[in-house]
């Protein structure tokens, strides 16, 4: 694998797109850009942020400060208990079916992040493990997707705090920071690796994430993710959140099977 590294992201002009939907789903826009780290090439990505909001008419959805704590569960997508994004947004078509979620996203290089309902599942405790597995059905092998936690909006919902870990088909994982008070709103890759031979291709691909305060620890079907050194070292590491799933396009489809949320 080659080795790791901190890169600051280039940004695009900000954009905002409102959707009537009382589940409140980030959208953050992702341009690729060429970049050389390490003496690799590999892909950094910048940011458009999108949102939307609840109809007058609708239930208020729980803030962060006033969520509760997340329990452990499973979710195997049999229905939508936990009130996952289902009406299209953008250029992306959620659905569940089938026992899966499937996220095909159009013609655009855009990613998305798409959670529960907080009011049904909770934000996420000081230690967790979080692990989904996710199969990209169809698109470039440069598309990212992956799992995004500690995820907090902005109060008028112009930005977001987040971790996200993420892969792509050409075998490079990141762990990247969006800060919702950078002026300029591009996240930091923390750590990148290409070449990680415990990516699948052209499969299923399980990717988890253990939280144990401000300890993190990754895998990629159940092989540890070897990012050295402190992981996080640009300030204070977030707390509490959300979390979310990750994809990308364009002209993309994922199929995600199972989301666990387990606790200690």
């Amino acid at each position: 694998m080659a080795e790791d590294t901190e890169q600051q992201l280039v940004r695009r002009p900000p954009g905002q797109e409102i959707s009537r939907r009382p589940v409140v789903v980030g959208l953050i826009g992702l341009a690729v850009v060429e970049a050389v780290a390490g003496g690799i090439n590999w892909k950094v990505l910048s940011q458009i942020l999108r949102h939307n909001i609840a109809p007058a008419s609708a239930p208020p959805v729980p803030t962060i400060a006033t969520a509760k704590t997340a329990q452990p569960f499973t979710e195997t997508f049999q229905d939508n208990q936990r009130g996952w994004q289902q009406d299209p947004i953008d250029v992306i078509t959620p659905k569940i079916a089938g026992n899966a979620y499937t996220l095909s996203v159009a013609n655009s290089d855009r990613t998305y992040f798409l959670y529960p309902n907080t009011a049904k599942v909770g934000t996420l405790p000081a230690n967790f493990t979080l692990t989904a597995r996710i199969a990209q059905q169809k698109g470039s092998s440069e598309a990212y997707y992956g799992l995004a936690f500690r995820l907090t909006p902005a109060p008028d919902s112009s930005n977001v705090s987040a971790y996200v870990f993420a892969i792509n088909g050409n075998g490079t994982c990141l762990l990247l920071k969006y800060d919702q008070h950078k002026a300029d709103a591009a996240p930091l890759v923390l750590k990148s690796l290409s070449n990680v031979s415990a990516i699948h291709r052209n499969d299923v691909n399980t990717l988890q994430v253990t939280v144990q305060g401000s300890q993190f620890s990754f895998k990629i079907n159940d092989a540890a993710v070897p990012f050295s050194g402190a992981l996080d070292q640009s300030g204070t590491p977030y707390t509490g959140g959300q979390l979310a799933l990750m994809v990308s396009g364009p002209d993309t489809t994922f199929s995600v099977t199972s989301v666990q949320l387990s606790v200690p």
